[in-house]
């Protein structure tokens, strides 16, 4: 499917990135959340894209402090991966005074995602739109792509900046086998990893379930 990191949000390089680009100084960590979108390269889908994000955040009370396009190194791309690549931004928005910071922000951004992804893929019952949400969150990001384990730095120059730091970095990659590559489909999602089936991982927690009173003691 691809390859994707994990990430805990890194303060210190957005802040220097933004104002270095934009001249804009971000809130300090926490009061912020960053979504990572895919978007379409065809300017009329990417018009009613950028139009469903902002009345979305409107309707949110989430403010758009800064958009900003992701440097990306196509030139390493494949065929395959560089006839369907998107177009990639993030969308720093800040937290509104009405909600606290933590897990009450985390709510509303998942639910912000979740407005703006039904919207623009699903309330038409088509999944081929080319928006899709990588993460949106004011503690985590997710770098990634339809793309090897290893060309992942080389295609986000982001990954090599000496200010990228984070306390947590989780990578993982996995090839496709029961679904066709694509960019939405890559490694790793929002909150875990896994190389199969969702339903596995579910299962095998109803099994833990089960049996907790064999594993019970005094």
């Amino acid at each position: 499917d691809g390859a994707g990191i994990f990430l805990q949000l890194p303060h210190k390089f957005f802040s220097s990135t933004v104002f270095e680009e934009h001249n804009i100084q971000l809130p300090n960590s926490g009061d912020y959340g960053v979504g990572f979108f895919f978007l379409s390269n065809d300017e009329g889908k990417y018009a009613t894209e950028i139009q469903v994000i902002h009345s979305v955040f409107k309707e949110l009370n989430l403010e758009l402090l800064v958009s900003r396009d992701v440097p990306v190194n196509s030139s390493i791309l494949g065929k395959a991966s560089a006839d369907c690549e998107p177009k990639m931004q993030q969308f720093f928005v800040s937290r509104p005074a009405d909600c606290a910071a933590g897990l009450p922000f985390e709510r509303k951004l998942y639910l912000a995602r979740r407005m703006i992804s039904f919207r623009l893929r699903y309330s038409s019952g088509s999944h081929l739109s080319d928006f899709h949400a990588s993460s949106f969150s004011s503690r985590t990001i997710v770098y990634k792509g339809m793309l090897t384990t290893q060309q992942l730095s080389d295609y986000f120059p982001d990954l090599s900046n000496p200010e990228m730091e984070s306390a947590l970095a989780l990578t993982h990659s996995r090839f496709s086998t029961n679904t066709f590559p694509s960019w939405p489909r890559a490694q790793p999602f929002r909150y875990l990893c896994h190389n199969g089936e969702i339903n596995t991982v579910r299962g095998n927690e109803n099994w833990l379930y089960a049996r907790q009173m064999q594993l019970a003691s005094e």
